[in-house]
Formats: C-alpha cells, sequence, structure tokens
C-alpha cells in the first residue's frame, strides 16, 4: 500500500506539530478542543491513561472498544500529551479532538465550475486558512495580465521600483521598471512581464490556479485567497517558446527577490544540468520548486524531461489527473520520479479542463478551460503556498513531505508516482509532520549494498541520530543518520526481497528493488558461490569485493535488461561453476584470472559510472527535434579551476555572451548549429569542464 488515509469524524491520523491554535469556541484557524485527546491503543493501558487524563471515556464498541476520549489534567497541553503518547510502541493514533465544521464555498461566480478544487478538498482546507499575503509564489512562464481584475490584488510588486521613478532602475538590479516583475529573451531585458501569449494565456492561466483572488464575488477562486504572485516572462508567442539560459536567469530572479515556491510549467524532452545547478541554487536558498511532469504519456522511470526528471530535495514533479481521479492520458507519469497527482484535466476548451483565469488578449475570454501538466503544477505550487501561510516556520523540504504524505491514495497512480495519489488540500494542512522519503538512490540496489535515503522529517526531532529502517518488515543496518534528519545511509541484507521503505514506520512508501538475492540454507547468505559471479567471485576472494560488485551491476543494469544479455548470463551460469572450482584452488590461477578479467571491470565500471545520471555529461547528441537556438551553449567549469584558465577555454572555444549569475554558468555564442556541435563536443571532453550542453529550447507544457 503506498498510503493509508484514514477516515473518520477526526479527519486525522495523529497528532499536528508546529503551532495550533486551540479552543473550546471553534473559528477560524482553532482546529481542536482544548484538553482532549482521541487515543488508540493496540492493548489498553489504563493506568497510563489515568496518569494523563482525568477522565478516559470509550467511545463505544460500534467505533471501536478500543478508541477513548481522554479529558486531560496537570496543566500539560495537548500537544505534549500526544507527542508522548506517540512514543509509545502499544498506541496505535493520538490525536486532538478536531472540530468537525461545514465547508466553506467562495461566493466566486464560476466557483462551482472548479472541479478541480473540489477534488483537492480545497473548501474544507479554507475553512482553516485562505492564504497570506507574505508568501511569494514566482510563475516562470508566458507572463502575467497584471490588469485582470481577479488577479492583480494578488500579484508581487517590487515596492523599490513601484515606489521609484518611471524609467529608473531603483533597486539597481540591472532591470528598468521591473514593477510586476521582468521579462527574459536572450539579450532583452525589460520589466514588463505582461502576458502576450496570444494561444493560451498561459501564465495567466497557471497564475489565476495558485492565487486568483478568492471570496471576491466574480470569476474563479485561486487555490490561495490571498497571495502573492510573481510574474517572471521567459516564454513568449504564441507558441510559448523560450531558452534554458532564459530560465537560470529567471530562477535567479525569484530567489534573489525571496520568492517561497518557483512553478515551472515547461518540459523539454532531455537532462538540463544548468537546469538543475539553478534548481540546487534553490534548494540552498530555502525555495521549494514545482515541475510540471510534461505531457508525452512517457515513463520518467526510463526516459528524460526537464525539469521533471530532476530528482532534487527541493523538487516536485507533478502528473496530471483527470475530474475522474485517473491519470490523464498525456500526462508523464514515473514511479521514482513523478512525486504527486494534481488536478490537470482531459481537454483544453471543454469543461474536462482546468478553469482559471485568462487574459483578453488570446482571444478565450478572462476565463476559460485548459488542460495540461502545466495546469497540474500550479495546484501544488498553490498548496505549499498554502501550507506555509498555515505553518511559516516549516522548511521547505518540511512542505514537501506535508504534500506527499497527506495524498489521496489512487489505484493508478500507485505505481505511476512516489506518492501513489493525487493531492488533498484538507489534509496537508491537519495531518502530522512525519517521515517522507525523496529519493532512494540507486533505487535499485545489489543485495548487500548501501542504499542513501534522502527526505524530511527523519526522527522524532531535528538531530536525531537514531531511529529505525524497513523494507516490508525487515530492518535495515544504519550506516550514518544525517543531523538534519534529511539523509540516511543504509545497508540492504544480503537476503531480502524488493519492496517498500519507511524510516521510522511512517511516511510514504518508497519502492526498492533488489537484485542478486543470496540466501542458502543453514548460511547467513554470506557464501562466496551465492553471488553467481563465480569466476570473479573465485578470483577476487569475495562477492563482496568492489569488482565484484561492478560486475554484478553491470550484469542487473544492463545484461539482465534485454534477452541477448539474459542469454549470454545463463550460458555463463552453465559453465562458470567448475571453472571457478579450479581458479580458486590456484594461486597461480587466481592471479591470470584477475588479469583476464581486468579489461571486463574497466568497461563495466565506465558503464556504470556512465550511467549515473540521466544522461552523460559529455557531448550529448542535439535531438532532432530540438534544434533550435543551438547555436549558444551553456558550460559550467569545475570548482577551483582558475580564472586565467577559465578565460583560455573560454577565448579558444568562442565568445562569450554572457556569464549567468548565482550558479557560474557561462552562455557561450557560435556564428552557425555546426560551429556550435563541434563546440559542444570539444568542450565535454576538457577535464576543467563540469558540463556543456545545449541551450536548451523550452516550450511551455501542454498536450
Amino acid at each position: 500500500m503506498k498510503q493509508h488515509i484514514y477516515c473518520s469524524v477526526t479527519l486525522s491520523l495523529a497528532f499536528i506539530s508546529g503551532p495550533l491554535f486551540a479552543s473550546n469556541t471553534p473559528s477560524q484557524n482553532r482546529l481542536y478542543k482544548e484538553g482532549e485527546i482521541l487515543v488508540k491503543y493496540r492493548t489498553e493501558n489504563t493506568v497510563l491513561l489515568r496518569s494523563f487524563a482525568v477522565k478516559s471515556m470509550p467511545l463505544g464498541a460500534t467505533v471501536s472498544s478500543k478508541l477513548r476520549l481522554l479529558k486531560l489534567q496537570g496543566g500539560k497541553s495537548v500537544e505534549e500529551i500526544v507527542a508522548l503518547l506517540r512514543q509509545d510502541p502499544n498506541v496505535e493514533f493520538a490525536e486532538p479532538n478536531y472540530w468537525v465544521r461545514k465547508a466553506v464555498t467562495p461566493n466566486d461566480m464560476r466557483f462551482s465550475d472548479q472541479w478541480a478544487m473540489t477534488n483537492i478538498a480545497a473548501t474544507s482546507a479554507w475553512d482553516l486558512q485562505t492564504g497570506s499575503t507574505d508568501i511569494i509564489v514566482a510563475v516562470l512562464d508566458t507572463g502575467v495580465d497584471y490588469n485582470h481584475p481577479d488577479l492583480a490584488p494578488n500579484l508581487w510588486q517590487n515596492s523599490a521600483e513601484a515606489n521609484g521613478a518611471v524609467g529608473e532602475d531603483d533597486d539597481a538590479n540591472g532591470i528598468v521598471d521591473d514593477v510586476w516583475g521582468v521579462s527574459y529573451k536572450g539579450a532583452i531585458v525589460v520589466g514588463d512581464p505582461l502576458d502576450d501569449d496570444t494561444a493560451d494565456s498561459h501564465g495567466t492561466h497557471v497564475s489565476g490556479i495558485v492565487g486568483a483572488v478568492g471570496n471576491n464575488a466574480q470569476g474563479v477562486s485561486g487555490l490561495n485567497w490571498s497571495t502573492r504572485v510573481m510574474a517572471v516572462k521567459i516564454l513568449h508567442g504564441p507558441l510559448g517558446l523560450g531558452s534554458m539560459s532564459d530560465i537560470i536567469k529567471g530562477i535567479d530572479y525569484a530567489i534573489s527577490n525571496n520568492a517561497n515556491v518557483i512553478n515551472l510549467s515547461f518540459s523539454i524532452p532531455n537532462y538540463s544540468y544548468a537546469l538543475e545547478s539553478a534548481i540546487d541554487d534553490a534548494d540552498a536558498n530555502g525555495v521549494l520548486v514545482v515541475s510540471a511532469a510534461g505531457n508525452s504519456g512517457a515513463d520518467l522511470d526510463q526516459s528524460n524531461a526537464s525539469p521533471a526528471s530532476i530528482k532534487r530535495p527541493n523538487n516536485i514533479t507533478v502528473a496530471a489527473t483527470t475530474i475522474g481521479d485517473t491519470l490523464s492520458s498525456f500526462s508523464n507519469y514515473g514511479q521514482t520520479t513523478a512525486d504527486v497527482g494534481a488536478p490537470g484535466g482531459a481537454t483544453s476548451y471543454t469543461v474536462t479542463g482546468i478553469l482559471s483565469t485568462m487574459s483578453p488578449i488570446a482571444g478565450h475570454g478572462d476565463y476559460n478551460y485548459i488542460a495540461g501538466t502545466s495546469m497540474a503544477a500550479p495546484h501544488v505550487s498553490g498548496l505549499a503556498a498554502l501550507i506555509w501561510s498555515q505553518y511559516p516556520t516549516l522548511d521547505h523540504h518540511q512542505v514537501k513531505a506535508r504534500i506527499l504524505n497527506s495524498i489521496d491514495a489512487i489505484p493508478e497512480l500507485e505505481t505511476k508516482t512516489i506518492s501513489g495519489g493525487r493531492i488533498n488540500a484538507y489534509n496537508a494542512l491537519i495531518n502530522p509532520d512525519n517521515a517522507a522519503i525523496f529519493h532512494i538512490t540507486p533505487s535499485t540496489v545489489t543485495a548487500g549494498d548501501p542504499v542513501t535515503i534522502t527526505g524530511a522529517n527523519f526522527g522524532a526531532t531535528f538531530g536525531a541520530t537514531t531511529g529505525t529502517v524497513t523494507l516490508g518488515s525487515t530492518r535495515l543496518q544504519i550506516v550514518s543518520w544525517n543531523l538534519s534528519g534529511k539523509s540516511i545511509v543504509a545497508k540492504v541484507p544480503l537476503c531480502i526481497d524488493s519492496g517498500e521503505v519507511r524510516v521510522n514506520g511512517e511516511g510514504n512508501d518508497f519502492p526498492l528493488t533488489v537484485t542478486d538475492k543470496r540466501c542458502s540454507s543453514g548460511s547467513d547468505g554470506d557464501n562466496d558461490s551465492d553471488s553467481r559471479c563465480f569466476i570473479a567471485t573465485a578470483a577476487y576472494g569475495s562477492h563482496l569485493h568492489p569488482k565484484v560488485r561492478a560486475l554484478r551491476r553491470f550484469r542487473d543494469e544492463y545484461l539482465l535488461s534485454n534477452t541477448l544479455g539474459q542469454n549470454l548470463v545463463n550460458f555463463y551460469y552453465r559453465i562458470s561453476p567448475l571453472l571457478a572450482d579450479f581458479i580458486r584452488e590456484s594461486p597461480w590461477l587466481k592471479q591470470a584470472a584477475v588479469w583476464a578479467l581486468g579489461p571486463i571491470v574497466y568497461g563495466a565500471e565506465k558503464a556504470l559510472a556512465l550511467s549515473a545520471k540521466p544522461p552523460t555529461r559529455k557531448s550529448d547528441p542535439v535531438p532532432a527535434s530540438t534544434t533550435e537556438n543551438t547555436k549558444e551553449i551553456l558550460l559550467k567549469f569545475k570548482l577551483h579551476v582558475p580564472e586565467d584558465r577559465r578565460q583560455e577555454i573560454l577565448k579558444e572555444a568562442g565568445a562569450v555572451i554572457q556569464k549567468l549569475s548565482r550558479i557560474d554558468v557561462y552562455r557561450l555564442g557560435f556564428t552557425d548549429p555546426q560551429s556550435a556541435k563541434k563546440g559542444l563536443k570539444k568542450l565535454s571532453k576538457l577535464p576543467e569542464v563540469d558540463y556543456a550542453e545545449p541551450n536548451w529550447p523550452i516550450r511551455k507544457s501542454q498536450p
């Protein structure tokens, strides 16, 4: 099972960490009754219950004979007692006695057509939180119609420019009059991000999902009735085209102007290390990035799309779902790549799409329906802003954890996303800050090898250095537990099946595939013959030798993935045990076998190194589908390359158009695409170069 969402009148599983407002009078932002807790014991301990409570009342056999309502004593808070109870292994769950209210429905004229808000329980969430103007969501897109009456009050403004002189760069950021945001188009940088997308008003539509003004008796409601949407225009014209260098500058602008969330509703069918660097920079600055999965119907576990395939702890990749809570037919997906589903609809300009704000210049009215993962992403961006409005002290990883841990389980998304479901805004506001796994590296591991688990809330509190990691029902050996509570290294046992990983018994289940399982009757699994790399094991002395592990991984990742390789492996298994017996008995044969295996091991190690990241960093061919703008290259040097050597390489390569700020990436221009391809090939081979890639053209992410 991916995610277990228990439904009861309390609508939650466990206590809410972080600031809560409690009272015996239900009102806005007050979530539970003061001095009351619901607790269910696996084995009831009435002595312990009496130490906490004045009264301990069963709620009736029809609910559960072990479910009790506690009336607290001793002056301790609900949060303190819930925290204590949750540490008891006999407690199935403990939670405040939540108020249950009717859901708030905004009076916006077309809210009844916004099926997406109903699907994600937005009306229940709005009873607790409707957004805050302290939270900034940067929308990197086709711009925003900042004159739209349902958007204007919620748009971010650059106060220095808004209060400054017209025609001057009042904040000295190199951009004149960037009051509403900025527009990047190659060398053209202006402070006017007005949406001019004559095709479908893409950026304005995305912005309305995040933060159209709610409850103002007109149009639609955004997920946040109040917020600040920052317009960063990087896509232009009817097709919504841009370049990777403009995206990087846009992310830099958003970070520099204190954005909390960056929405990226675009996609390229390649892996971009330049974009990866920019997302890493956002992570270092506490910024959450939300990325559309893309609309090719592809499995992202087997193919690449940027930014969706960039597996970083601050990046949330969003697949699209329909009004009937199925995966949209066009949506990309991936069990270890796509984090979560959100409403994206089925068909544009029909009621099966997502209704949101439009710019009249697009010719489709002030409001209309558009479908795509572009529309799914801003639902998650908006939810992140809503969570931050309710819990401003959470960091960006904890916000992501709440989103993943609060889904509605959807059968079709069970094997298509990490979380296994579609977002639920109400659950995200009331559920506790449980452990959440973002990624496991590698996601396919050889038995006996370690894995690195990244996520959030690992441990009861930050600074925890102990806890449990389980694969199925088996505990893994802890190698290291990061003090941040966000990273764990654990070792996979030799004799264990593939399954789902949990940290401290909490959070979303993350799938882990275990290959080369080694078990034998009456043995602990550490038998040389159990690795099945018989000759290599005999030559190097142990199946745990790094060279043997490399051969096993190469076998599992390359040979066993195709029929020819499988036949070769089966043939090897038939002939190798006898040869291994001879090698094991002769020191001379061992040395000869090591010498003979040398080139094979080297080839395997090189192949594994090249596949460690989605594409190679070296001279990727330019796909035929992305031939635009290939006269430019993005290049990043490795750390500590001296400036004089950098300038020497740049001078030999071609003219430097621009050095992009923050992430130290250079944008190089060439006279024609052929020269750019030659330069790319040459630069990629230099040891001083971290990566070189085309300045990929970008398109808005719509089917």
